[in-house]
C-alpha cells in the first residue's frame, strides 16, 4: 500500500502505511525465522519512505532513511535488494546533492553493481541519472543521448514507472539547447502517460517545467497558467517540495512582471514552512529569490 500510494502521489497515506511497515517489523520479536522473512520488508519500506519524505518536503529525513536502507540491505547480501536501494539512494543524491562530481560517481557505482550482477531495470534507470547529469553539467546532447538509450531499453522490458519523470528530463535538456518547444511537447507527453497510468507522484514538478518552458516563449499566460495548476496539485498531495518548486517558478514570473510584492508574499510562507535541508539546491535557490525581492 505505502509503495502504491507513493506512486499515485498520496503521500501523507503513503508515510502512514510505511511507517506502520516499519512499527510492525520492529516489534516482531528476536526468532530468527521472523526477522530473516521480515527484513526485505523492512528495508523495503525505509527506502520508499526515504522516496516519500522527500516531496512532502524532509529532505535530512529522506537522505537519512535511504542511507541507512542502505546499510541494512547491504548487510542481507541480497544482490536485487542492494540494486534497488542502491538506486534509490543515488536518485535522492541527484535531486538534494550539491557535489556534481560525488554524484556522478554513486552513478557510476550503481550501474557497474547492477551490471556486474545483471539487474537490468535498475541499471536502465540509474543510467537516466547518468544522462540527466551529463545534461545539467552542460553537455545536454550527450545526456539526451544516454536517457534515449537507457529509456528505449526500458520500454523494451515494459519497465513504466518513472517514465513521466524521463520525460521531463528529456524535454528540460532540449530546452536548454533552445528547443523550448520540442520540450513542451515532451512535457505534455508525460501528461498524457500519467493520466493513462495513474502515477501521479511528479504530476506537480511537470505542470511547473511546463510553466518554465513557456516563460522561455515569452507565453505569460500560459506559464503561469500552468505554474497556478503545479501549485494546486502540489498542495492537493501536500508536497511541500513541489510547493515550493513550483512557488518559486511563479514568484520569477511575478517578479519579471513588476510584481514583487506579491511574489514575495507568495513565496515566504512556503519557505517559512521548512525546518531542514537549507543546505540543498532547492532551498537555496527560493532564499536566494527571497532575498532579490525583499
Amino acid at each position: 500500500m505505502g509503495d502504491t500510494l507513493w506512486a499515485t502521489g498520496t503521500f501523507i497515506e503513503a508515510r502512514r502505511h510505511l511507517e506502520q511497515t516499519l512499527q510492525f517489523s520492529a516489534a516482531a520479536g528476536p526468532s530468527r525465522v521472523v526477522v530473516r522473512l521480515l527484513r526485505n520488508h523492512d528495508i523495503s519500506a525505509l527506502s520508499y519512505l526515504a522516496w516519500t519524505l522527500w516531496p512532502l518536503g524532509y529532505p535530512a529525513k529522506a537522505t537519512a532513511a535511504a542511507k541507512q536502507a542502505l546499510r541494512r540491505a547491504r548487510d542481507t547480501g541480497h544482490v536485487p535488494l542492494i540494486a534497488f536501494v542502491s538506486f534509490v539512494d543515488a536518485f535522492l543524491a541527484a535531486a538534494f546533492g550539491a557535489d556534481r562530481d560525488r554524484r556522478e560517481a554513486r552513478f557510476d557505482e550503481v550501474v557497474t553493481f547492477c551490471a556486474e550482477h545483471g539487474v537490468k531495470a535498475y541499471e536502465l534507470w540509474t543510467r537516466c541519472c547518468q544522462g540527466i547529469a551529463a545534461a545539467y553539467r552542460g553537455d545536454a546532447e550527450r545526456g539526451i543521448a544516454v536517457m534515449r538509450g537507457a529509456m528505449a531499453e526500458l520500454e523494451a522490458i515494459n519497465a513504466e514507472i518513472l517514465w513521466p519523470l524521463h520525460l521531463s528530463h528529456l524535454a528540460a535538456a532540449r530546452a536548454s539547447l533552445g528547443q523550448a518547444e520540442a520540450g513542451i511537447a515532451l512535457i505534455d507527453e508525460a501528461i498524457a502517460t500519467l493520466e493513462k497510468t495513474g502515477e501521479r507522484l511528479f504530476e506537480a514538478e511537470l505542470y511547473r517545467l511546463r510553466g518554465e518552458l513557456s516563460m522561455r516563449l515569452g507565453k505569460t499566460d500560459e506559464a503561469e497558467t500552468a505554474l497556478l495548476r503545479a501549485l494546486t496539485v502540489a498542495r492537493g498531495q501536500q508536497a511541500r517540495m513541489w510547493e515550493l518548486r513550483a512557488a518559486v517558478g511563479l514568484a520569477r514570473l511575478q517578479r519579471e512582471q513588476g510584481r514583487s510584492a506579491p511574489a514575495h508574499n507568495l513565496l515566504a510562507p512556503i519557505y517559512g514552512w521548512f525546518t531542514e535541508g537549507f543546505d540543498t539546491p532547492v532551498l537555496q535557490d527560493a532564499k536566494a529569490l527571497l532575498d532579490e525581492l525583499t
